[in-house]
Parts: C-alpha cells; structure tokens; sequence
C-alpha cells in the first residue's frame, strides 16, 4: 500500500507541474487529471516490478518533465518505445465488457501538437486503487494501433482497438516484437 500512496503523491506532484508550470491540458477519459496521473503512476510502477522480476532490462521516462523536449514513452525496451495506459478498475472492466480500449489518434485533426508519437508496443493495464491489484490485459504494436479505427472520444479523436488484438502478456513473446532475445 506504501508504493499505492507514493504513486498517488506523484500523480498530484505531477499534475500540478504539467497544468500549473507547464500549462498543459489533459484528456483523461472523464477522470479528474490527478487522480488519473495517479492511477497511470501506479500501473507504471506495478509494470515495473514485472519486468525487473522477469529481468527484462528497460528505463524508464522522467515522472515530472521541465519541457516538452523532455517527455517521452513511458519505457524504453531494447531502445525501443513502449507506452502504458493504465485505466482505473471501472474502465478496465468497461474495456473488458465493451470489447474495446482507446487509444489517442496521434495523426488526426484536433490533436496537441505535444503529443508523443505512437509507441511502437502499446501495453494495457487496469489498477484498483482502493486495493493496488493490478491486470495487464496485453501488448498490441504500433501498427494494430495505426490500423484500428477512430472514433471521437471526449470529443478528440482516438483509436478503438478490439481487445481480442491485445498479445497475451503471460507469455514473454512479446518482448521479441521488440527485437530483444529471451
């Protein structure tokens, strides 16, 4: 519960920076922005232990960025991007009971200029924050994401990608679409 409440104090330290300093606006599928900084911290710090447990070398991207120069995917594997998008326990299961998640469309009219460009491995996460379980629903690359439709989502545009295209995370084979060698 300890790493629970740490991510939490980031996501309100991180918040504040990138909106108060920076002057950045979010989208966050209708979640107030600290409490999903929060929620993302939390699934990025989970997704690490994973990986250091497996001993799959990675970095990690700066919690709190100075500049725009600065912001990046959320890991580097075998050099290569991979993002997390971690969703509160309620969208989760909404993803799951819906058969889709959202990605933001990067490419579109209507998008931030800042935004970071499509990660080259995508990795899905669900946390409960009242508890800090936590389900990784899978992996999808770049180009799944690219390929799947669009839909305007809290009026911007975003991919609508089928779960059934998540690569199953249980089996370390995904880490091949990254180049490295197991």
């Amino acid at each position: 519960m300890a790493e629970l409440k740490y991510a939490f104090a980031v996501g309100a330290v991180r918040t504040w920076f990138n909106e108060k300093v920076m002057g950045w606006k979010y989208r966050h599928s209708g979640l107030p922005s600290q409490l999903a900084h929060s929620i993302g911290q939390a699934g990025e710090m989970a997704l690490s232990k994973y990986l250091q447990s497996k001993q799959i070398k990675f970095s990690g991207a700066p919690v709190v960025v100075a500049s725009k120069s600065e912001f990046r995917q959320d890991l580097t594997i075998n050099g290569k991007s991979v993002g997390i998008k971690t969703a509160a326990k309620r969208s989760y299961l909404e993803i799951i009971r819906r058969g889709t998640s959202y990605y933001p469309a990067k490419m579109l009219d209507g998008e931030s200029l800042r935004v970071l460009s499509y990660p080259e491995l995508l990795i899905q996460i669900g946390v409960d924050s009242s508890t800090g379980a936590v389900a990784i629903l899978g992996c999808i690359a770049r180009g799944e994401i690219m390929a799947s439709p669009t839909a305007n989502i809290f009026s911007k545009p975003a991919h609508v990608i089928p779960v059934v295209s998540y690569v199953s995370f249980d089996d370390i084979s995904w880490l091949q679409r990254l180049g490295a060698k197991e």
